[in-house]
């Protein structure tokens, strides 16, 4: 359905579908839409007519995700079928297949310049494509649950994905590495940390923290919960996130009793630098 956004009222309706839709998606100019069903095919429409201008159907389960590439000549399509697929807007033909993921793609995305696509998956991972040649480029790895949206920040360098897991993370988009991790709880706190051992979070939140030796939790009378807590953190990664005008994937992880901080770099607790500085 269009909408009008100042009165709420509906302009216009797009029926074709057999099943459910669970992707949209509006040429760069504002001509035409294009949408994703668990009917396993992509339509384009024309936004004044409603009427069905082309049916893509090549994949063999449902739709997921679509999107179309910034010069608006190319679509791009995640689906249950565990593929990517480019597609040609004006001959409707499937001109690639990206291959690599082990479960269903459920979102994908285009770098601003156009040449990457990226895709969050049901396999718990993120991967870098190079749109021309089909290749993959690089997988994210980290979240312990199916990924289900993913966003690029404008400039190119970050990505940022939302999880089942109940985390938001940030990417390096060149070294693939893990930057940081969100996560929101349903008392309107949140945490973010990295995988340095530094953290963030609201007042409210620190019930929520707990630093492990072992398998033992560290009192929260030890000093590592004041020396590991940056605010500076928040405002570094505040600034990469700002560039995303649309705000990051969301997620919610519910009620945790305690959120660990996973130290990667097995951090001696009793030889804690107060001048620590963060990781970017």
């Amino acid at each position: 359905k269009l909408w009008d956004i100042k009165s709420s009222k509906e302009i216009r309706s797009f029926e074709r579908h057999s099943s459910s839709v669970n992707s949209v998606a509006v040429s760069p100019y504002g001509k035409y839409i294009v949408s994703g069903s668990n009917d396993e095919t992509i339509k384009l429409w024309d936004i004044k007519s409603s009427k069905e201008i082309r049916s893509f159907e090549r994949h063999s389960h449902y739709i997921d995700s679509v999107v179309i590439i910034p010069d608006g000549k190319y679509i791009v399509s995640g689906s249950g079928d565990k593929t990517i697929k480019l597609w040609d807007i004006k001959s409707s033909k499937e001109i690639r297949s990206f291959e690599g993921h082990s479960d269903y793609v459920d979102s994908v995305v285009i770098s601003p310049d156009g040449r990457y696509i990226i895709s969050g998956s049901g396999d718990k991972t993120i991967k870098l494509w190079d749109i021309e040649s089909g290749k993959e480029i690089r997988n994210f790895e980290g979240h312990s649950d199916c990924v289900n949206s993913v966003a690029i920040i404008p400039d190119g360098k970050y990505i940022v994905s939302g999880s089942n897991d109940g985390t938001i993370k940030l990417w390096d988009i060149q070294s693939g590495e893990e930057m940081a991790q969100f996560v929101s709880f349903d008392d309107g706190e949140w945490i973010a940390s990295t995988k340095d051992g530094y953290y963030n979070c609201s007042d409210e939140a620190m019930k929520y923290i707990g630093f492990f030796d072992g398998d033992k939790l560290i009192e929260k009378s030890h000093p590592i919960y004041k020396q590991r807590r940056k605010k500076s953190l928040g405002v570094k990664i505040g600034k990469i996130i700002d560039r995303y005008p649309n705000g990051v994937p969301q997620t919610d992880v519910g009620e945790i009793d305690t959120w660990e901080i996973d130290i990667w770099d097995e951090i001696d607790i009793d030889e804690i630098d107060d001048e620590d500085e963060l990781p970017f």
